[in-house]
């Protein structure tokens, strides 16, 4: 039975017999107590388990957490400016600037390369517009 189905029932068994808005908040606060005493129940029996047989928490595995999703990779950044590209979609306004205008070779706006360090260092071009 999917969600709004079930949704659809209940409101046909508060119509059909005359169910109020305490019934169904009672209904709620019992579940969430058998759900909270099962929760208590479950660590009871993995703190027993965890003590008898000694075991750390290295050793506990729990649910795999989701990769981080990467951090996008800069495959073009201006040594002046800072802007950066990561190689998809249209090239940037700036970029196209600092290779055509600027003067800029490609491989001074890859980052990682000693090319692109020595522009980084360089405060002002020479010859730029």
């Amino acid at each position: 039975m999917q969600r709004e189905q079930a949704l659809v029932e209940i409101q046909r068994l508060v119509d059909d017999h005359a169910l109020t808005a305490d019934d169904l908040a009672a209904i709620a606060g019992e579940l969430e107590l058998e759900r909270a005493l099962a929760r208590r129940a479950a660590l009871a029996t993995a703190r027993q388990l965890v003590d008898f047989w000694d075991i750390r928490r290295h050793e506990l595995g729990g649910p795999n957490p989701q990769p981080a999703a990467p951090a996008p990779t800069v495959k073009y950044e201006h040594p002046v400016t800072g802007d950066t590209w990561d190689g998809h979609g249209e090239h940037p306004e700036w970029l196209r600037h600092a290779l055509l205008q600027e003067g800029f070779r490609v491989i001074e706006l890859t980052p990682g390369t000693d090319e692109f360090a020595g522009a980084k260092c360089q405060a002002v071009r020479p010859g730029a517009a």
